[in-house]
């Protein structure tokens, strides 16, 4: 289980939001941690138990997005023996059973369909649970902490999240940053690759300003994987840009402008958006003029400087 400990780093954000986690962790309030893939939801989440009251009972993860829907009640909840169709003949203990004093972690739950949320919704208000094929509730007594990297918001506004279960879930509420928005993404490369028991790995210079100049769409975990293959392909000496093996996303040179940026030039500008006002006032040039706020004489010779032809058809 990890500890607030194993969350390295000193950007000001990442050691803001370890704060309030181990405030968060010291109560017993639902915490919905928020967050890009890969940015270290889990680890929080292991944290926060680790120093809780309840950091002696179980732990138990639950990767909403992996149940298939039909099975979502006999995941969380269990069954009875004979309950279904192909069912353990023994019954199953649920995840919400098996986390009884302890603390269950919900990962993924934006990805949760609507039939599972009402589910969930009912055993967070009534904290008690029913068995698939059994007519005996049972109380819970469990900390829950949920993780999405969704925006809950719009997945309420788009109908795809009830608006009540993330207020029942939303005790304290952390969003971690992404690893592009840190300050201290080296500090971290050199924390994975000791971690990783690569004593002899270090990064160059020329290594270094690649890990800053990339944007980790992956986050930490991408960071990781990255680590991991160019410490093995460095064999021991320096790691160089071309062992980490990821994109370089500021490439310098006319080249990379051109193909990156897409910048049109002021002339380039200015024509398109003539031909625009000319095509919205149906070849007006006192409109069109009024919309580009210059005067009709300047607006015809720019006509003629540049070009500029009419496909109109006649009327």
């Amino acid at each position: 289980m990890y500890t607030f400990s194993d969350i390295a780093g000193s950007c000001p954000s990442i050691i803001q939001k370890k704060e309030l986690a181990y405030k968060a962790a010291l109560t017993d309030f639902p915490v919905l941690l928020l967050g890009e893939s890969g940015t270290g939801k889990e680890l929080f989440a292991q944290s926060i138990h680790t120093a809780s009251l309840r950091s002696n009972q179980p732990f138990i993860a639950v990767n909403c997005s992996a149940i298939p829907d039909n099975l979502v009640e006999s995941e969380l909840f269990g069954y009875e023996r004979g309950a279904f169709t192909g069912a353990n003949r023994e019954g199953n203990t649920g995840k919400f059973e098996a986390a009884h004093k302890g603390t269950i972690f919900l990962d993924e739950i934006g990805d949760m369909s609507l039939r599972a949320q009402a589910a969930l919704l009912r055993v967070l208000q009534e904290r008690t649970i029913t068995p698939v094929g059994s007519a005996r509730s049972k109380s819970i007594d469990i900390r829950i902490i949920a993780a999405t990297h969704r925006n809950l918001q719009n997945e309420i506004k788009e109908g795809r999240f009830r608006a009540d279960l993330y207020y029942r879930l939303k005790g304290i509420q952390i969003t971690l940053p992404s690893l592009r928005e840190r300050s201290d993404i080296v500090e971290l490369a050199k924390h994975l690759l000791q971690s990783h028991n690569y004593p002899n790995a270090y990064l160059s210079e020329a290594a270094e300003n690649l890990l800053l100049r990339h944007a980790w769409p992956g986050n930490i975990r991408e960071l990781n994987s990255a680590l991991m293959q160019a410490a093995f392909l460095a064999e021991g000496g320096p790691i160089l840009p071309e062992h980490l093996q990821i994109a370089d996303d500021c490439q310098s040179g006319p080249e990379a402008q051109a193909a990156d940026d897409a910048v049109p030039s002021l002339q380039e500008a200015e024509i398109e958006a003539i031909k625009k006002a000319l095509h919205a006032t149906g070849w007006n040039l006192s409109k069109a003029a009024a919309l580009l706020k210059i005067g009709r004489t300047t607006l015809y010779r720019k006509i003629e400087e540049y070009n500029i032809t009419c496909l109109r058809s006649s009327r």
